[in-house]
């Protein structure tokens, strides 16, 4: 029996260590010289479910930079089942994940901002914050900022578009310059300013050309 207590307590420092694959053996071992040890089936049971779970873990670790997030969460979810060792292990994971999932999700709304998507970026953003406040400090100041700058930039595009209309070209053309200013990217500020610009420099032209001469009676 001594030989038995000996490998018993040897495996338990191998679990204790965060080996289990080694305690098992060792729990295994036991078995074979006193196969009725007090409490010994439960440690095998429990180290085949510590390897499960360590497995998922290590799958969940290989997933994570895939960017298949649910499937992680799926992952440890049932490894957190099965520890009863390594819970505040997983748990970090979990947060790993969380910050990778909203970190992907930060870029795609700055994709969608720098894209001149701003009604959904302003979106994104608001989704950001609702579900992870303390992660993107930044979000609510560019939430603020893109709301002020849509309605300055719809201002000066819809008194753009006011002055063209009144043949008002030159204060046209400034007021949708002024708008893409105010928020790069709003519509087809920019691309309006310019056709404007070309409009005016070509009107200016046509003005300074000198009157044709009639032929001399």
């Amino acid at each position: 029996r001594s030989l038995a207590v000996r490998i018993f307590a040897k495996a338990q420092r191998l679990e204790e260590e965060g080996n289990y694959g080694a305690a098992k053996l060792e729990y295994v071992e036991v078995t074979l010289h006193e196969p009725g040890f007090e409490g010994i089936d439960a440690a095998i049971a429990r180290m085949e479910r510590e390897l499960q779970s360590q497995e998922l873990r290590r799958l969940a670790e290989g997933v994570i930079p895939r960017g298949d997030y649910d499937a992680v969460d799926e992952l440890l979810d049932e490894a957190f089942e099965l520890t009863s060792l390594e819970k505040g292990r997983i748990s970090e994971l979990r947060a790993v994940n969380r910050k990778a999932r909203w970190s992907t999700r930060y870029e795609r709304v700055r994709d969608l901002e720098v894209q001149g998507e701003f009604e959904l970026a302003i979106a994104g953003y608001k989704e950001i914050l609702q579900e992870w406040p303390e992660g993107f400090e930044d979000a609510e100041v560019r939430i603020s900022g893109l709301e002020e700058g849509l309605e300055a930039a719809a201002q000066s595009y819809g008194e753009a578009q006011k002055a063209e209309e009144d043949g008002k070209l030159e204060a046209a053309r400034a007021a949708y310059a002024t708008a893409d200013l105010l928020l790069p990217g709003y519509k087809d500020a920019a691309d309006q300013a310019i056709r404007l610009e070309r409009k005016l420099k070509a009107d200016a032209l046509k003005e300074a050309a000198p009157a044709p001469v009639g032929d001399n009676p």
